[in-house]
């Protein structure tokens, strides 16, 4: 990943379209954060931890780094665990909560969704298969590059095609269900 056009030293990761005339900036997101504070007139407040481990209902330590940004109507706060397809959790709040608050809200959201699991392992006849845990299932949609244009459903923190998240929920045929789809800081 290249570096920071500001800092040279951050891994830029936010293209920044300037004013006519004004070439582009790729920055880090601490530098993005700064260049829009004082694009907003608020002052930012950066945060004290970048990553942090947290232990799951079943006490498997995951690793999350953590990331921030600054937009006009407010700030938004993710975590997301150090794995590909990984649990992520993220949170939305007003300019001027305190970066302290900001996190404690992650954390707690954090905390909340590790502690439940909504797949579990199940052994049919000596084979461990994947079995719905209750009736309830919350997870996300994402790109699956091999998909052919159809996602991922990553649960648990571990992606499913479609195909192997339909034999989960097959012990249910016969039943109606709902499907909601949430903005990912809900």
């Amino acid at each position: 990943m290249a570096g920071c056009d500001q800092c040279k030293k951050g891994n830029a990761k936010i293209h920044l379209k300037m004013d006519e005339g004004v070439p582009n900036l790729v920055l880090c997101s601490d530098c993005y954060n700064e260049v829009m504070a004082e694009e907003l007139g608020v002052s930012y407040e950066e945060l004290l931890i970048k990553s942090f481990e947290m232990e799951d209902s079943l006490g498997e330590v995951h690793q999350f780094d953590v990331d921030q940004r600054v937009f006009p109507n407010g700030t938004f706060l993710e975590a997301r665990e150090r794995k590909e397809h990984g649990y992520f959790f993220a949170i939305y709040d007003e300019i001027g909560v305190s970066a302290a608050e900001l996190l404690q809200k992650l954390m707690e959201k954090v905390k909340s969704g590790l502690s439940q699991k909504y797949i579990e392992e199940n052994d049919l006849g000596g084979v461990s298969q994947p079995v719905l845990a209750g009736d309830e299932v919350w997870g996300r949609i994402e790109y699956d590059e091999k998909g052919n244009g159809v996602p991922l459903v990553v649960v648990d923190g571990k992606p499913y095609k479609w195909s192997e998240f339909g034999k989960l929920i097959s012990a249910n045929e016969g039943f109606q269900f709902v499907l909601k789809i949430h903005e990912f800081t809900d």
